[in-house]
Parts: structure tokens; C-alpha cells; sequence
């Protein structure tokens, strides 16, 4: 007889599985956010934290569920969900929806920014 957990981490990795999309606007501010990195001095902790970004992104194919909704959430029609993304200063806040088994990345914005109205 199979143990609970070995069927449960099966059957979250084969039948919950989801496509991840970053959109042109997530794309856009990766770059940013890279580029004043890079300005500020940051050298190879900027090219570090894009990376840890995108693993953090590609961590949404498995259970994006587990991220609580976004304060933005509720000026949309669609659940707006968030990951956080850093530490202290350096806090961000990785925006996204779910649409069937899809993860739409909407933005990636600095903790301290006011929540998107549109």
C-alpha cells in the first residue's frame, strides 16, 4: 500500500501542473529593476536577484494556490494573487493571476509601492 504523501507529491506534480506566463509588463519591470540594480553598484547581486526572480516564477507551475491574494485583488474581476519576493528593503511583490492551468505574471513591483488601481 502506498503512503499519503508519496501519492499526494505524485499527483501534485503530474495532474497540477501549470503553464507559467510572464507577460510584456513582467518582462518590462524585470528589466528595470535589474537595470537601477545595476546602477546603484549592485553588480552581481542584481544579475542574482533576477535569477532568484525567476525561480521564484517558475516555482508557480507546481501550487500557486499557496500564494494569499494581492491587496490589489480587490479593485479587479479576477483574483490577483502575490508572491514576495526578497528581504527587508529589497522586498517585491511578484503579481499574478491563475487562468485555468495557466500562471499569467502580471508584474513584478518594489514591496513599498502603492497596489495597482487598474
Amino acid at each position: 500500500m502506498a503512503s499519503v504523501g508519496r501519492v499526494f507529491r505524485g499527483f501534485a506534480r503530474r495532474d497540477l501542473a501549470f503553464r507559467v506566463k510572464p507577460t510584456a509588463n513582467a518582462k518590462q519591470d524585470a528589466r528595470e529593476i535589474l537595470a537601477w540594480l545595476r546602477s546603484e553598484g549592485a553588480g552581481e547581486t542584481g544579475v542574482r536577484w533576477l535569477e532568484g526572480v525567476q525561480k521564484a516564477i517558475a516555482s508557480f507551475s507546481e501550487m500557486p494556490t499557496q500564494c494569499g491574494l494581492a491587496p490589489e485583488s480587490k479593485n479587479f474581476h479576477v483574483e490577483v494573487r502575490q508572491l514576495l519576493y526578497g528581504s527587508a528593503h529589497y522586498r517585491y511583490r511578484i503579481l499574478f493571476t491563475i487562468e485555468d492551468d495557466t500562471v499569467v505574471v502580471l508584474h513584478i513591483r518594489h514591496g513599498r509601492r502603492n497596489p495597482l488601481t487598474h
